[in-house]
């Protein structure tokens, strides 16, 4: 009876359960709708958080949003319609009427189901954090590869066939070409580099000068940004292991052009390894020494010679024009054109400049160059010296000669922004009859103009920006030496002091560049250079400090630049230059306080730009009376909007921010041409008020950007920009409508008007950028009587954006489009679900349309009524991309209008594309009644978002094609992804098809030139086939190969039934990527033959994640033949035992160890650089015992967690180790792992110790050791014998963590032969080791004369720090404290010290240990140490007193030999 009760209990409950949960849907469904409702609130007020945060990722950081956050937005927003729905049911129906019982219940359901979506997505916001990620850096090949009118002459056809061929040769990595300066090496290799980029031999080009200093960090920076790589590490060293892993794992092979080399450059130190990277990359040296060339091993070496005397002729003429051909002039041309000697520099320079001068010109010129004399610059002809210099002679004005010379002020290969050129001119006192900032930057400009005509500068990367050849800014460096001009240039040339100079050198200085050095002190007295007016001192990071007397002698001052420095504070000798005009602290991200320039009442110019927000103001008001350009940026930003009525003359300002009347502003700064505020907040809403003011002020107003949306900050544009973003909820004020005039850029934001565009705002004329957001109320664009206006509104529209308008109904209308908008390039209609059509045409209308023939790309998103893209006749000639999403569209494209069939494609030129979640879509293409219907989409490239065919998330496709369709021989796809097709049984089923009609022979001819394109094959979700191709399907050119969640047991079949296979199917592949594979056994097939190939040969990177049945991966044979993999990673495989075995000796691997002479076959991996072990359980070893060990393992990184049963973590290391003996084992392992520069050991707890006593690594500089068995991390002894070498001797940085058996650092030495270790080491972490007694002997410690940090936390019985091991036996009894004078100091460069939670620690050093002196110590903590008797800040204190006693007493001599020379505010200090 009790097993009845038992049996019928459990019935009723599970018959009970959906009883009660089905009913509760009917009983409860006004109880559901209403949580639902207030659940969906709180998801609403989430979202909007969210929105927030996009909108200023894009608008304010320019970040790229994260995919997960867009599908976020996208669920919610679908949810919304959701709730929408049921609440309008909800709302017609009565709760009494019976009838209405199953809309009821199943408003319910819906509820009920859509509570725990909503329950969803509020728990998914907090798994995705910050919304956004960085981009990287904009690429700059294009810009790069820039050649205005260049030319290529016959004589150096050769010179480009033979760099093109060597570039298309695989065995040629690196070509030097080399020649004289000004023989035109750069624009030769440009070209070339442009010709490899359009013929395809590489994806990208990089492009660095070097030059004389040669400056690693720079050189990588430069790589990396031109790559769209991010570099924000410090060390030279990480940056180039970085760089190195972007070039050798590119899909595009990459050009890198190293210029103007002047000595041999160590290509491994920025990050270049040819050796490596033969399949990627490949360099190109110019160079004026050939030996150069020759040191650095260029397989390939080009001289550049000089052009012929036809050339050269040719040239000169197409610069001078056609006067030179007249018989009187002829003659004196063609001798200046053979004093030239045949260099394009020389021979453009001077032509350009003699172009229209007199005979008398020509002569003097012929004159000068026939008796110059050879210049004292290191690889510099006469002929291009002289030749610049008189071309700078010609130069009209002291002003075009002065601005050429201010070009070299900056460092080689420099972007200079032609506003800092104005500012200088202006600070110098240059450019003095220009009223106006405004006048001069139009002065500078032209001045600019005339020096690139002339050839003596070079267009920018940007429009704002010039840039000056290394050359020419050799010879503007000799001429500003000239008492005349008085300039001295050290700038980028690595200096780390103050230059030596002769102090007569330097008394008639005037303009000093010092700029992008790594100087870190300044001269602690004050400078003597009585005439110096400019100092430039920008780009030295380290310069920290400036004494406070620096400037004292420096009264003439004008111009300072110490942007992106280090300094805290201004000095006070600040307030001694009188003269300064221009102060540029842009940058400065440790500026504190700059309270001293209150003094400097002739400062016109002040930049603060990129500085901290917060810095202390000068308190008087004498600094703002004749200031004209203000750049704050985030500083000082309250400061001003109280102060603002002392910068009346202010002709410039840009600031993050305004709170205050903007009224007053206006009224008070009547002189502003240029206005950049990035949010205005005035309560007084002044978009509807006039300001008092004369209507014209507007006018005056030459550009500005003004955002008056509250906590929308619109991101300015400093150069030509004119931009507004208003919020109306009133009139625009009339001031308001003046200024949109001359406005380019515009959003408009909560407006409430029906109509966008009325009479009223057909000024719009210079428009571009037109941005609408959150109009409730608009519903047309433009007004009914615009439609028959002469004048044509956005005439010059480039790009439009129209958001959350959720009343419009259509655009324009076609007959609009044809007049206007021309020029839109860009149109995005997002969130308006009321529009019927984009574009709306007269009815009947049966002729083809063409409309906005500017148009490149179109967005639709979230128009629910939209059904076609396009009326029937209309025509976007131009569109190439073209981007659907959740909108109401049945067809991309209609075949026919009732009747009527179309007869043109409605996209002609469409490449790319995208349609997304469009429920009511059944066909691409509405279906014809009619056999005359066009071909569409005959331009089409990409579909979806890739370049690549993908197959996602459709769970009833069978088959590619349908079996009643012929099978498709030769696809050629670059890329090909599957994912979410579970009936999908064969990847590639038309080649399926094509073997069960061929033998196995033929298949194998057959097939061979299928897919012959494929580099890129991603197969996602395909549980059916066993291998990834069949047995004789061949891949020739697939790089990338990518498998997740698949049911294929091999990667490769070596055999077919009783056939071996003889080739390799993926003969080219590069990178493969394996995951989430439950049914895999091994990587490749066991054959039954011996004559299976080798695979994977190309191989350079293998990524394996969660494969539980893989035992192992590779045998012996195949291992050695992968001789380029580099990058190896293994996740997560349960049952994995080893990476490689040896197949040949298998069956006696259960009974026998046996070790094979390894002098008898090649190395497996030679080249492998990074390798990753984690979460594998049962992994051993790295190769099976029977396989013979890998003796060089050239590994940069190495990192192991999760592996407890691997015994040793060099375990290739270890096999040698037994079978050598310990004088063998020391001679052998002295060149193991020679390139290892950072090593990570995690969940070892079976590891006692990182190394064996005679293992070394050479180059190791970073040791992390966390949750291991250690006990200690050097051992100085082994048994009886003493090791007299450190196995770390390069090691910088060592961090230990959760080493719960370590006791000691160092094993205690039996004799005093031990060796001194951690000499290199910088940086020393030590946290949760609970055994850990104390780090050092005394003896150990001054040997570490390096060690600038050491950071000690929770170390449970630590009782010191440093010991002293003679007088271990008297520490208990007596204080013996030695004479530390006699002694050398330990950690003598401790600069940061943190002791925290160390219960037991009583002394920093044993008591029998000398004092420890902190002389160089900057900051430091203590905490939770309760037993530290002597607090060290005491001891820090007491030396830091005596410090300052010592200078004070050095400063009083000082005072005294001062006398009353110096100011009282000195004396007082």
């Amino acid at each position: 009876m009790d097993f009845l009760s038992t049996i019928a209990s459990v019935i009723s409950y599970h018959a009970w359960d959906p009883i009660r949960r089905h009913s509760g849907y009917l009983i409860s469904y006004k109880r559901n709708i209403n949580k639902l409702v207030t659940k969906f609130d709180e998801l609403d007020a989430l979202r909007k958080d969210v929105q927030r945060e996009v909108d200023a990722a894009i608008l304010e950081r320019l970040e790229d949003v994260k995919n997960v956050v867009q599908t976020w937005l996208m669920k919610v927003d679908r949810m919304e319609k959701e709730v929408k729905g049921i609440k309008e049911k909800a709302s017609v129906i009565s709760n009494k009427h019976f009838l209405h019982i199953g809309l009821h219940y199943k408003l319910g359901k819906e509820a009920d189901n859509n509570i725990k979506t909503t329950d969803a997505l509020l728990e998914d916001r907090n798994k995705f954090g910050r919304v956004s990620h960085k981009r990287p850096p904009p690429r700059t090949t294009d810009s790069l590869l820039y050649n205005e009118d260049f030319v290529i002459f016959d004589s150096r056809k050769s010179c480009v066939k033979k760099i093109l061929e060597a570039l298309k040769n695989e065995t040629v990595h690196s070509i030097g070409l080399c020649g004289k300066a000004g023989v035109g090496k750069m624009m030769l290799v440009k070209d070339i580099a442009k010709q490899a980029k359009d013929q395809r031999l590489f994806g990208e080009a990089v492009m660095v000068t070097v030059s004389q200093n040669i400056d690693l960090k720079r050189i990588q920076t430069i790589m990396a940004e031109s790559l769209g790589l991010h570099l924000s590490e410090v060390s030279e060293e990480v940056r180039a292991v970085k760089l190195a892993e972007r070039l050798a794992t590119t899909q595009n092979k990459i050009l890198v052009i190293l210029d103007d080399l002047w000595e041999a450059l160590d290509l491994s130190k920025v990050g270049i390894q040819l050796s490596q990277m033969a399949a990627t990359c490949k360099v190109v040296i110019t160079t004026r020494n050939k030996d150069i060339c020759e040191i650095m091993n260029c397989e390939e070496i080009v001289e550049l010679e000089t052009l012929s005397d036809d050339e050269s002729w040719r040239l000169f003429t197409s610069r001078a024009g056609d006067a030179v051909k007249s018989p009187t002039m002829m003659e004196l041309a063609q001798n200046i054109v053979k004093e030239c000697a045949g260099l394009p520099l020389a021979l453009v320079v001077l032509g350009t400049a003699l172009k229209g001068k007199k005979l008398e010109i020509w002569k003097t010129v012929l004159m000068q160059l026939k008796r110059s004399m050879d210049v004292g610059l290191q690889g510099m002809s006469k002929q291009v010296f002289q030749s610049i210099k008189l071309s700078f002679d010609f130069l009209e004005s002291e002003e075009a000669k002065s601005c050429f010379l201010h070009c070299c002020l900056y460092t080689e290969d420099y972007d200079i922004p032609k506003e800092e050129l104005m500012h200088l001119m202006v600070g110098g006192g240059i450019l003095i009859d220009d009223e106006t900032l405004n006048d001069a930057r139009g002065r500078v400009d032209l001045l600019l103009n005339q020096l690139k005509a002339r050839g003596l500068l070079l267009q920018g990367s940007y429009e704002n920006r010039v840039r000056i050849r290394d050359v020419v800014r050799d010879v503007a460096i000799q001429i500003g030496v000239v008492a005349d001009h008085a300039f001295y240039v050290r700038a980028g040339q690595g200096l780390k002091e103050w230059p030596r100079t002769v102090e007569s050198e330097m008394r008639n200085c005037r303009r000093l560049s010092l700029m992008r050095n790594d100087i870190e002190d300044l001269c602690p007295d004050p400078m003597q250079y009585p005439k110096l007016e400019m100092l430039i001192l920008r780009g030295n990071e380290m310069l920290s400090n400036i004494s406070e007397t620096f400037f004292l002698h420096i009264g003439s001052l004008m111009v300072l630049d110490l942007s992106s420095t280090g300094i805290v504070s201004l000095p006070k000798s600040v307030s001694c230059l009188t003269n300064l005009r221009v102060l540029n602290l842009g940058f400065c991200d440790c500026l504190e306080d700059i309270s001293h320039i209150n003094g400097l009442k002739r400062l016109e110019i002040l930049i603060l730009d990129g500085c901290r927000m917060f810095i202390d103001p000068p308190k008087g008001v004498g600094w703002t009376q004749n200031l004209r350009f203000v750049n704050l940026n985030h500083s000082m930003n309250d400061y001003f909007s109280e102060e603002l009525t002392r910068f009346h003359r202010l002709e410039q300002l840009f600031m993050d921010k305004f709170e205050g009347s903007f009224r007053e502003l206006i009224i008070n700064l009547r002189y502003l041409t240029h206005l950049f505020i990035n949010e205005v907040v005035d309560l007084d809403d002044p978009l509807s008020h006039e300001l008092g003011l004369p209507s014209s002020w507007p006018d005056r107003l030459v550009k500005f950007s003004l955002s008056f949306l509250k906590g929308q900050p619109w991101r300015h544009w400093y150069d030509s920009r004119r931009a507004l973003k208003l919020m109306g909820s009133k009139p625009l004020a009339v001031w308001v409508k003046r200024l949109l005039k001359t406005t380019i850029q515009l959003a408009l934001v909560e407006f409430q008007e029906t109509e966008l565009i009325s009479i009223d705002w057909l000024s719009l004329s210079s428009l571009e950028y037109l941005e609408v957001g959150n109009w409730p109320n608009l519903t047309k664009l433009l007004g009914d009587e615009l439609l028959m206006h002469e004048q044509i509104p956005l005439s010059q529209l480039k790009n439009m954006i129209i958001k959350n308008c959720p009343r419009l109904t259509n655009l324009i209308p076609s007959s609009l489009c044809q007049r206007s908008m021309q020029k839109l390039e860009y149109l995005d209609i997002d969130d308006c679900p009321m529009v019927l059509e984009l574009f709306p045409c007269d009815q009947g209308a049966h002729n083809i349309t063409e409309l906005l023939p500017g148009l490149r790309t179109l967005f639709l998103r979230g128009l629910q009524s939209l059904q076609n893209v396009l009326q029937p006749f209309q025509c976007l000639p131009n569109l190439k991309n073209l981007f659907i999403n959740d909108c109401g569209v049945t067809y991309v494209v209609s075949s026919e209008m009732e009747t009527v069939v179309i007869l043109a494609d409605p996209f002609p030129a469409l490449e790319d594309l995208d349609i997304r979640n469009c429920q009511e879509m059944n066909e691409m293409i509405s279906p014809p009644t009619s056999l005359q219907a066009p071909c569409f989409f005959q331009r089409l490239r990409k579909l979806q978002i890739w370049s690549y065919l993908i197959l996602q998330d459709l769970p009833q496709l069978t088959a590619f094609h349908h079996p009643t369709t012929p099978a498709m021989e030769r696809l050629h796809l670059t890329c090909y992804e599957i994912e979410g097709c579970p009936k999908l049984q064969e990847p590639l089923e038309g080649l399926q098809s094509l073997q069960n009609v061929l033998q196995p022979l033929q298949c194998l001819q057959r097939l061979q030139i299928i897919l012959q394109s494929l580099q890129s094959l991603n197969l996602r979700g395909i549980q059916t086939p066993q291998n990834v191709v069949q047995p004789f399907i061949h891949l020739p050119n697939l790089k990338n190969l990518f498998i997740n969640d698949c049911g294929m047991r091999y990667v490769v079949s070596s055999e077919m039934e009783t056939v071996a296979i003889l080739a390799d199917p993926f003969p080219a592949l590069e990178d493969l990527n394996i995951r989430n594979c439950q049914e895999m056994s091994e990587m490749i097939s066991p054959p039954t033959s011996l004559q299976a190939p080798c695979f994977f040969q190309r191989l350079r990177k293998l990524q394996i994640w969660s494969c539980p049945r893989l035992t192992h991966l590779f045998s012996y044979k195949q291992a050695i033949s992968m001789q380029h993999l580099s990058s190896l990673h293994i996740y997560k495989c349960a049952k994995l035992e080893a990476v490689v075995i040896s197949k040949e000796m298998e069956e006696e691997a259960s009974s026998s160890t046996h070790v094979v002479d390894h002098e008898s076959y090649n190395r497996p991996f030679p080249n492998l650089r990074e390798l990753i072990l984690r979460d594998l359980p049962q992994l051993t070893v790295f190769h099976h015992p029977t396989a013979p060990p890998m003796e060089r393992l050239q590994l940069t990184s190495y990192e192991i967690e999760g592996c407890p049963k691997l015994q040793e973590p060099l375990e290739g290391l270890q096999s040698l180790q037994d079978v050598l003996q310990p004088l063998q084992c020391l001679q052998s392992l002295q060149n193991v792992l020679q390139s290892l520069q950072s090593l990570y050991l995690i969940g070892l707890q079976r590891l006692q110790n990182v190394l064996q006593p005679f293992q070394c690594l050479p180059n190791l500089k970073k040791l992390s050791i966390h949750d291991c068995g250690v006990r200690y991390v050097v051992s100085s002894k082994m048994e009886t014998v003493a090791i007299l070498a450190d196995p770390f001797p390069a090691l910088e940085d060592l961090n230990i963590r959760n080493c719960q058996e370590m006791n000691e650092m160092i094993f205690p030495p039996t004799s005093l032969q031990a060796p001194c270790f951690f000499q290199r080491l910088r940086e020393l972490r030590i946290q949760y080791c609970p055994r850990l007694k104390h780090l050092f002997t005394y003896e150990q410690a001054i040997c570490m004369q390096h060690l600038e940090g050491l950071y000690i936390r929770c170390c449970d019985v630590l009782e010191a720090v440093v010991i002293s091991t003679e007088n271990k036996e008297e520490a208990s009894s007596s204080i013996h404290v030695a004479n530390h004078e006699s002694y050398n100091s330990p950690f003598p460069n401790l600069r940061d010290l943190i002791l925290v939670n160390l219960p037991q620690l009583t002394a920093f050093h044993h008591p029998t240990a000398p004092l420890v002196e902190w002389l160089h110590l900057t900051s430091y903590e203590i905490e939770g140490c309760p037993k530290l008797q002597e607090p060290l800040e005491e001891r820090i204190r007491s030396l830091r007193m005596e410090e300052e006693e010592d200078k004070g007493e050095e400063d009083e001599g000082e005072e005294e030999e001062a006398g009353d020379l110096e100011p009282d505010w000195y004396l007082e200090g």
